[in-house]
Order: structure tokens, then C-alpha cells, then sequence
């Protein structure tokens, strides 16, 4: 397990699980996530199982790592974990989201 946050090298850290949501998000919902900005990933949700809620959480992690890689915003530590938290959460909400539309198509 990675333990970037806590060595204190937060932008790797917040790189690194932005990435993995954005691949997540072009593999289960077949949205250009890896090139896109966070607002065009959510447009691109809105065609989606994704509720509001979740696209909500979406939003609230990638615009902080947007503002952590690029503005070097210092957040409270206690955001990392939460971050890793609400991004599983998401994947084990969404998990069967695709496989219920591919089966209606």
C-alpha cells in the first residue's frame, strides 16, 4: 500500500487517486475521463446511472486535487483518508451501474 500522504508528498498522493478515478470512470462508464476536465466528466456522467449525490462527490474530490496538483493548496491532512473513502465508496456503489446497462441495451 502506497503511503504517499503520509510522507507528506500530497501532490503524488491526490495525482495518483485522480487517476485511478478517471481510469475507473472511462472503464466502467466509457467516459473520456483520462483527457477530460472535471466539469466535462460530470457533463459526461449525466448520461449515467450516477446520481447526483455521487456526481456531487465526484465533483468535491477532483476539484481538490485539481486545486492541491495545480494551485498547491495545503488541505487539512484529515482529507486524504476521507478522499480514499469517498472514492471507494463510489466504486462499490457504482460497481454493478454498467452491467445493468449494458443488460437494458
Amino acid at each position: 500500500q502506497h503511503k504517499l500522504w503520509q510522507a507528506g508528498q500530497i501532490k503524488a498522493y491526490q495525482s495518483e487517486l485522480t487517476h485511478i478515478i478517471r481510469w475507473y470512470l472511462e472503464e466502467k462508464f466509457n467516459v473520456p475521463a483520462l483527457e477530460s476536465t472535471t466539469s466535462e466528466i460530470l457533463r459526461s456522467l449525466e448520461q449515467t446511472p450516477v446520481t447526483q449525490e455521487q456526481s456531487a462527490d465526484l465533483n468535491h474530490i477532483l476539484n481538490m486535487a485539481d486545486l492541491i496538483k495545480f494551485a498547491k493548496a495545503k488541505p487539512e491532512v484529515t482529507i486524504h483518508q476521507d478522499f480514499m473513502g469517498r472514492a471507494e465508496k463510489f466504486v462499490r456503489d457504482t460497481r454493478s451501474y454498467t452491467q445493468q446497462h449494458e443488460e437494458e441495451e
